[in-house]
């Protein structure tokens, strides 16, 4: 997915609970990831590592209209939604990929969420959906 400076980002969180758990919150990463290789000047960039940019929490307390920082019990196996919307700051440069026979390069925007609980973060199956 490309993303552009001062764009809004809306989607939605969907968890899955794998079992009756608490969660305090839905913490939202958005990171830069780039590379590029020059194969004719053998000049290469292998970056795989993800750089944070900023990072938000939804605020599942008060979508729900509960007290600020209130444990939610989810239910095991039942369906959760969150929405979010954010925009993106406008310092951003535009995600983008190139390709041709010697030189390869890419800056892509990855956006990670993490369930924040009381217990193992993976009690939880979360799907992440960016309209």
């Amino acid at each position: 997915m490309e993303y552009f400076p001062n764009e809004i980002l809306k989607g939605v969180i969907k968890i899955y609970p794998k079992s009756p758990t608490k969660i305090k919150d839905i913490e939202m990463s958005f990171m830069i990831n780039e590379d590029w290789t020059y194969d004719d000047c053998e000049v290469k960039n292998k970056n795989n590592n993800n750089i944070n940019i900023f990072s938000f929490n939804i605020g599942v307390c008060s979508f729900l209209k509960k007290p600020e920082n209130t444990l939610i019990d989810l239910e095991k196996e039942k369906e959760y939604c969150f929405p979010f919307e954010k925009q993106l700051p406008d310092y951003l440069l535009p995600s983008f990929e190139f390709a041709r026979r010697d030189c390869r390069a890419f800056l892509r925007y990855i956006f990670r969420a993490k369930v924040i609980t009381n217990k193992n973060p993976e009690v939880c199956n979360m799907f992440l959906c960016i309209q």
